[in-house]
């Protein structure tokens, strides 16, 4: 009764091949009946080539896989050597398990692998030539915001120091001494003003070209020595020792934080003096950047314009928050803190 359960195929021969029993699942499979006893395992097996073989080539035991009608069968074959008491074999048996449908189905398995590593594929090709066309729009976008700086900021300088001169030189004919000073005064802010924005218009295509260290100290500290000290700004810079397993992207974050603050210090509040703190402790990174230029009023709602809420949206990726303190002709203090314990959590 548990032969005839079984769901793999039995079948038993003789040291002559000839069949001796068969259960259910063999009757089945290969079409075998009572009236198959005692007949050679090539008249009883006629459409069976692949079992003919095993059983007339069995030399051992051992497991073989077999294929019946191209692709249309496939079947797992485990032979055992009857033997009696002297080692003589005096038959055999074949049972074999139909495996189609688990071949069939790593088969398309394989292909359906195979389709996904070329879709992958595909998609890694796709994403190298959005890849390369971002970096063309970024390089066609930064020639465009040069230009517009060139036209906005130093061309309108140099456009004032050539009118400020002519002035100046129509006062001078006059011999009125107090308003010449006065215009000397003004043609030396803008000549000021034009180089501060030449030096940072310098420093932002160098770091275009050149990567950062990606170290929030060193890369300060660089900026300030090439843009703010050689503009005629004095910099005051006092900073903590960072923690040597601080994100880089948290520094990245707080470099631009600080770039854009000083920006606007140079650009736009006509700062004199500028001074940068970090410090950090075990529980909070804090940073603060402050100025001396001409201010503005926090409660405008363009105050800042799209600069400051960029800052904000970067200190708010790193989980943390900036405020910004500032009145007209008194100077502009913008502050972010971000809780260390979440750098540290994230870093783990």
């Amino acid at each position: 009764m548990l032969l005839d359960q079984m769901q793999e195929s039995l079948l038993i021969f003789d040291a002559q091949n000839r069949l001796v029993d068969f259960n259910r699942a063999a009757e089945q499979t290969f079409s075998v009946s009572q009236a198959s006893i005692g007949k050679h395992v090539a008249q009883v097996m006629a459409r069976w080539p692949e079992v003919i073989a095993l059983i007339e080539t069995v030399q051992r035991e051992g497991k073989s896989r077999s294929t019946h009608g191209g692709e249309n069968a496939v079947f797992d074959s485990r032979t055992t050597l009857l033997k009696d008491a002297r080692g003589q074999s005096y038959g055999s048996i074949i049972v074999s398990r139909d495996i189609t449908r688990r071949v069939r189905a790593e088969i398309g398995l394989e292909q359906r692998l195979a389709e996904a590593k070329a879709l992958n594929q595909q998609l890694e090709e796709a994403q190298t030539q959005i890849v390369a066309q971002a970096r063309d729009l970024a390089r066609d976008e930064e020639r465009r915001r040069v230009g517009r700086d060139l036209h906005d900021s130093v061309s309108q300088s140099l456009h004032s120091l050539v009118l400020f001169s002519e002035t100046l030189a129509s006062i001078i004919r006059k011999g009125d001494t107090a308003r010449a000073q006065k215009m000397i005064e003004r043609l030396q802010e803008s000549a000021r003003q034009a180089h501060q924005e030449l030096r940072l218009m310098s420093y932002n295509l160098q770091t275009e070209a050149e990567p950062l260290n990606r170290d929030l100290i060193a890369d300060l500290q660089e900026r300030l020595a090439m843009v703010e000290s050689r503009a005629g700004i004095r910099v005051a810079f006092q900073a903590d020792a960072l923690p040597p397993d601080l994100p880089q992207r948290w520094q990245r974050q707080l470099f631009w934080i600080a770039s854009e603050a000083l920006n606007n210090a140079l650009k736009h509040a006509q700062a004199k003096d500028v001074r940068i703190v970090i410090h950090c402790d075990d529980a909070m990174l804090k940073m603060e950047i402050q100025d001396d230029g001409m201010g503005f009023d926090p409660k405008q709602t363009t105050a800042g314009g799209m600069g400051m809420r960029t800052m904000r949206e970067r200190a708010q990726a790193i989980g943390g928050e900036m405020r910004v303190e500032s009145r007209p002709g008194k100077g502009t203090r913008v502050m972010v803190s971000v809780p260390w314990k979440k750098v540290k959590d994230e870093s783990d």
